[in-house]
Parts: C-alpha cells; sequence; structure tokens
C-alpha cells in the first residue's frame, strides 16, 4: 500500500478514534475445551486477533463454567486474584466493548469438556500497534 505525503493523512493507530467508531471486521472462532487436558493451565486457549478488538461476543456452548481473561495463566495472579469473567450456563454470553489483540479462555474446572463460539469485530489497527494490558484488574 502506498503512503500518501498528504499532512492530513493520519495512519490508523491505537489512539485514532475513527478505528472504533466505525463497523468492524468480523473475526469468528471458538473451540472445545477439553478436560483432559486441565492440568496444563486449566484447558487454556489462547484467541490471537489480526487486528486490534472493537468488540468481542463470547458464547459458552457447554454447562460446563469457562473463563474469559485478558492474560494467561501463568502470568501473574490472573486465577488467584480472580482476574477474568466466568460463562457458567449453556448459551450464556458476554460481549466487551474492548481493545486487545489477545484473549484467553479457560475452564473453570477440569470436570467436563468445555465449549464456546467467539465474534468479535475488529478495527483496521494492526495487532502490533496495541499496548500489552498488565496492571491491576489483569494480572495484580
Amino acid at each position: 500500500m502506498t503512503r500518501t505525503t498528504n499532512a492530513w493523512y493520519t495512519p490508523p493507530g491505537i489512539w485514532n478514534t475513527n478505528s472504533y467508531l466505525s463497523s468492524g471486521i468480523p473475526y469468528v472462532t471458538g473451540a472445545v475445551l477439553l478436560s483432559s487436558s486441565f492440568s496444563t493451565l486449566n484447558a487454556q486457549v489462547k484467541i490471537e486477533f489480526p487486528y486490534v478488538s472493537r468488540s468481542i461476543t463470547v458464547i459458552n456452548r457447554s454447562s460446563t463454567d469457562i473463563r474469559i481473561h485478558f492474560n494467561s495463566l501463568s502470568d501473574g495472579n490472573v486465577e488467584a486474584n480472580h482476574h477474568y469473567v466466568t460463562l457458567s450456563e449453556s448459551k450464556d454470553s458476554i460481549t466487551l466493548s474492548t481493545k486487545t489483540k489477545e484473549l484467553y479462555i479457560s475452564l473453570a474446572t477440569g470436570s467436563a469438556n468445555g465449549e464456546f463460539e467467539l465474534f468479535s469485530e475488529l478495527t483496521n489497527i494492526d495487532a502490533k500497534e496495541m499496548f500489552p494490558l498488565t496492571g491491576s484488574g489483569l494480572t495484580l
């Protein structure tokens, strides 16, 4: 893509409001969280977005509790300090209007398999522009 030399041109960036105001690029995925993998970080799955998110919707497709968090269970105190949101019923869902380049989903217990669907609206901001999400309420 050719860059313009126009002084009024501003490439999309993390603080570019227009990137969040327009409708997003659709991103859809899902996975089965195997209880047999519970001993490995609660069968955690990492979703890496190619662009910074505008919003994210996660739907629990099982009756097993699943947890949504912004950092790996191996980073900081995510599990110990309850830095996650739990979806406990089949068809429970949550929509997060937030910017991130990655999201983690894990099982709350190892008693049964879990399953989820994820829909995200992505901006046109490259994921490498996003800063790491750490600190109070995330890893501390």
